[in-house]
């Protein structure tokens, strides 16, 4: 009985229960800690899509409710920008985030997403004044969701995202727009509100779920227990070796230092710094171009340029650009990490401007059924290009000090913009009719001639730019 048998030793490949081939017949157990930080990772990109869901669902759920063939919602164009002037306000509240956790700025913008779900709720049960008032203000509250995460997310994502996942972490933000935008046409297909104003509390209920298991900001970690506390945070989080963890701190105090203990910018200092003029109006002119190129208006109208186009199933047609808005989305984040940031924007520019000009080709020879196929390509054209860039170009052109503050910036100019073409689109349309596309087509170009003067780009996502 006190015999010591020696431990059988197994070769690496093999568990205890192998084949006569050195064949594992059962797989072996992860190594300690793989199992949390792959439920992390999943987090991460849960979290990721489900943020720009909502983004989607406020810029798809009355597409198919705002058209000449459908006069059950009041104030439609109203209702529309409101949910840009919401979002303009979440981005100029978002300023605060790096005195608070960015989680738990987060963790209160999805309690803003259950609130508007119930007034968009009460808005369609109900009629007349009362009804407009409520879908007013949950489309405000909705759009104020939206802005906060649209500022926020991506800035903390980038910092908690392990660098083997970074790029999936992009490209599940993008496709979660796409996605939102396609679930609030689908239930909107009959031309009835379809439940759409259940999709915001299911997806803050989701969201709610997932955010406990984010890791916190390792430059809030910095700023609020100091550099040892950050040291662990990113050798457990990011899964950094001791080294790279240090070097990864020291790298974050010394941005951090750069403003001499006063602290990350405000907006009103960062518009004030002569040293990042350049930066700030680069973020400037590619916010503005996104908007400007009048694909959002697509996504906000696309029903109602089709009704008047005499196309016999325009809900169909949208839900088409939906589909085909998707599927480009997963593409963006390859393109960006091998195509220069130049050559990607003006080659997506300039298509952006063919497409609309075929469009105004086919809808002035009364091509109506051939409209959509164009109007598609822009749609990708804008995925490919500025739809994607102009968020990460905010996040990447600016020190650590700057990056709140501006994406606060460019966030509100977005959301303003978007507002104004929201509000102005339908009588726009109605006055020029085909003409509209001739004008975007314009837009599109000057915007590509725009960005040959601003942008310098290089092969890599994170190059010089």
């Amino acid at each position: 009985p006190n015999v010591c048998v020696p431990e059988e030793r197994h070769p690496p490949s093999m568990s205890p229960l192998g084949s006569a081939f050195g064949e594992p017949l059962l797989p072996r157990a992860p190594p300690p800690g793989d199992c949390s930080r792959r439920l992390r990772q999943a987090a991460i990109l849960a979290f990721g899509t489900l943020s720009t869901v909502q983004l989607g669902l406020g810029v798809g759920s009355l597409n198919n409710l705002c058209s000449d063939a459908s006069s059950s919602l009041p104030w439609c164009p109203v209702l529309v920008a409101a949910f840009g002037l919401g979002g303009l306000l979440g981005s100029v509240l978002s300023a605060r985030c790096d005195r608070l956790a960015r989680k738990a700025v987060l963790l209160l913008s999805r309690l803003l997403l259950l609130a508007s779900s119930l007034l968009l709720a009460g808005g369609f049960f109900t009629s007349g004044l009362p009804s407009g008032l409520l879908l007013l203000t949950g489309r405000g509250l909705l759009g104020a969701a939206s802005g906060i995460a649209t500022a926020v997310t991506p800035l903390h994502l980038a910092e908690v995202s392990p660098a083997e996942i970074r790029s999936v972490a992009s490209a599940a933000q993008s496709a979660g727009v796409a996605i939102g935008i396609l679930l609030a046409q689908l239930a909107t297909l009959g031309g009835r509100e379809g439940g759409v104003y259940l999709l915001p509390a299911l997806c803050a209920a989701l969201e709610l779920t997932v955010l406990p298991l984010l890791p916190e900001s390792p430059t809030h970690v910095l700023r609020r227990s100091g550099s040892a506390a950050a040291l662990s945070h990113l050798m457990t989080h990011l899964h950094l070796s001791r080294a790279g963890a240090a070097a990864h701190t020291e790298a974050l105090r010394s941005e951090l230092a750069e403003q001499s203990g006063e602290g990350p910018f405000s907006p009103r200092e960062l518009l004030s710094a002569r040293s990042l003029r350049r930066e700030l109006l680069l973020a400037a002119a590619v916010a503005l171009s996104a908007q400007l190129c009048g694909c959002d208006c697509l996504f906000y109208y696309s029903t109602l340029v089709f009704t008047r186009s005499g196309l016999s199933h325009p809900r169909a047609a949208t839900a088409c650009l939906g589909v085909v808005n998707l599927a480009a989305a997963p593409l963006a984040g390859p393109l960006r990490s091998r195509v220069p940031r130049r050559t990607l924007l003006l080659l997506t520019w300039a298509g952006m401007s063919a497409s609309y000009a075929a469009a105004a080709v086919a809808a002035m020879a009364g091509g109506k059924s051939l409209l959509a196929a164009p109007l598609a390509c822009a749609l990708v054209c804008y995925a490919l290009g500025p739809g994607s860039l102009g968020g990460f170009l905010a996040a990447s052109l600016f020190p650590m000090y700057a990056k709140d503050a501006a994406m606060t910036l460019a966030v509100a100019l977005n959301w303003a913009a978007t507002s104004a073409t929201a509000l102005a689109f339908p009588a726009l349309h109605g006055l020029l009719g085909a003409h509209t596309f001739l004008a975007l087509a314009a837009l599109s170009a000057l915007s590509g001639a725009a960005g040959d003067r601003f942008v310098t780009g290089s092969a890599k996502s994170g190059g010089e730019t």
